[in-house]
């Protein structure tokens, strides 16, 4: 078992590479920057940018996160006079990692992208790792950064904190509110399994498992992990298994749409034909 997940990584890895390319072209120029710049700002807490939190214990930083190539053109572009190299410094010793995954989902990186696509990202942590204040804190930061997205350059985020442990038994907070609905959880899953692409962080382990596998066999695999020399698990999340549907949730995903598609009716038809075609 642990043969076959080490075997699936390089193509994982590769088709989700694929996929940023593809959404990056995609997207209108005076966006792109800001795919980049986003992520920069969660895992960074500078003094004069957007979401910094002036409080020594405010959480930031995203596991295994490396400056990407284009980071430096592209901060250029949106904070041309900023003292990068003089404000990175004293930011090393703040840096918490407190973010074990960054990954987008929704129409961005599909064929329902548009200029207009929000960007929709799970904010994967262990809600346990953090002290109320630092909970409050952290919140606050992802808030401010959508607020700033949304003024200085009319792009819609959300960053949605999404707890390791309670998503993995279905439970997404406020993650619900921008899919199908808090009664179709199951569904929602299937949304971000779907659609998700992975920005910065662990890899979601259950990418790298077989289609259709029951919830016993998505333990199985995740003990064959446990001490594996094929694999590293210290770049892997488990966000849960997604096995079965029931006929309840299409229906409650189905209501959920129509009324959708008061506001994005060429996005709802879409998600209503994909229902069908379950």
């Amino acid at each position: 078992m642990d043969t076959l997940l080490a075997k699936n990584l390089k193509p994982y890895l590769t088709y989700n590479e694929s996929r940023i390319t593809r959404l990056l072209e995609l997207m209108p120029p005076k966006t792109r920057p800001l795919f980049y710049i986003l992520t920069f700002l969660l895992h960074t807490n500078l003094r004069g940018l957007p979401g910094y939190i002036k409080d020594k214990e405010a959480p930031c930083g995203i596991e295994s996160y490396a400056f990407p190539p284009d980071l430096e053109a592209a901060f250029l572009t949106i904070f041309p006079n900023y003292p990068l190299r003089q404000r990175m410094s004293e930011h090393s010793a703040q840096n918490q990692l407190c973010i074990k995954s960054l990954l987008l989902m929704g129409s961005l990186g599909s064929m329902a992208q548009t200029a207009k696509s929000d960007f929709d990202y799970w904010v994967c942590f262990n809600e346990n790792s953090l002290s109320p204040k630092q909970l409050e804190l952290f919140k606050k930061k992802l808030c401010e950064i959508e607020k700033w997205a949304d003024k200085e350059h009319d792009l819609e985020v959300h960053f949605f904190p999404t707890d390791i442990k309670r998503v993995q038994v279905n439970n997404f907070g406020d993650a619900d509110k921008e899919s199908s609905g808090s009664a179709v959880a199951r569904l929602l899953k299937e949304e971000f399994y779907r659609t998700c692409v992975l920005v910065a962080g662990r890899i979601p382990f259950w990418c790298l498992t077989p289609t259709g596998i029951s919830n016993e066999e998505y333990n199985q695999y995740k003990e064959a992990a446990k001490g594996s020399s094929e694999i590293n698990t210290d770049m892997l999340v488990d966000l849960g298994n997604l096995y079965e549907i029931t006929t309840e949730e299409f229906f409650g995903a189905a209501l959920w749409q129509m009324n959708k598609a008061m506001d994005s009716p060429y996005k709802s038809v879409l998600k209503m034909a994909m229902l069908e075609g379950f």
